[in-house]
């Protein structure tokens, strides 16, 4: 007996020491809300998105994005103290598009792939008049290439990626850290789907 319980010790002492395999932790509680969760893996953004307004979650707004992600043009909103404060962060360094190229975005009906092709500093005002015309497939490349043409010094590009109005995009927006009238975009190229 003395013997069973000097192994059962012996066991519990290891386990909080580290040295004993840990359990896994439990998983999150996911949002009754979410409508979807987006994860860019590599990077600190993953969160669940919300059909409405929401600080503390990323989210769509519902006026111009079909709950379902069936349009040719997703802008998912987060703000930059909340689930996108790693954003700009993640996507300011040479080479961070290439590093960080791959953008998850899993619905109740299976997953979208996206791969990311360009970030950078934005007007506001111009994200959300595009928002109105994303339906007509021929303003997608028209807004790349005004994208790729405002003058900042904050852009990262991956020139091997070409947009065409066939292609359906992701954008990530969030408010720029020191200038809010400015957005921070991180644009992505869908590159699969298994949505059933």
């Amino acid at each position: 007996m003395k013997k069973i319980i000097l192994i059962l010790l012996a066991a519990l002492f290891l386990t909080s020491c580290g040295q004993a395999t840990p359990s896994s932790p439990p998983s999150a509680t996911p949002n009754p809300d979410a409508i979807a969760a987006l994860s860019i893996p590599g990077t600190d953004i993953s969160a669940p998105v919300l059909p409405t307004e929401d600080n503390s979650a990323l989210w769509i707004n519902t006026e111009y994005n079909n709950i379902d992600f069936s349009n040719p043009v997703i802008v998912i909103h987060g703000s930059s103290s909340g689930p996108f404060n790693a954003l700009q962060r993640a996507f300011m360094e040479d080479g961070s598009v290439q590093a960080h190229s791959d953008v998850v975005l899993k619905l109740p009906s299976g997953e979208q792939h996206y791969r990311v092709f360009a970030a950078g500093a934005y007007n506001n005002t111009d994200i959300l008049r595009y928002n109105l015309s994303f339906k007509t497939r021929a303003n997608i490349p028209r807004f790349v290439d005004q994208f790729m043409s405002y003058h900042t010094m904050i852009r990262q590009v991956d020139e091997s990626i070409t947009i065409t109005e066939s292609d359906n995009l992701l954008i990530l927006s969030t408010e720029l850290s020191y200038d809010p009238s400015q957005r921070f975009l991180v644009l992505a190229k869908q590159t699969s789907s298994t949505i059933t």
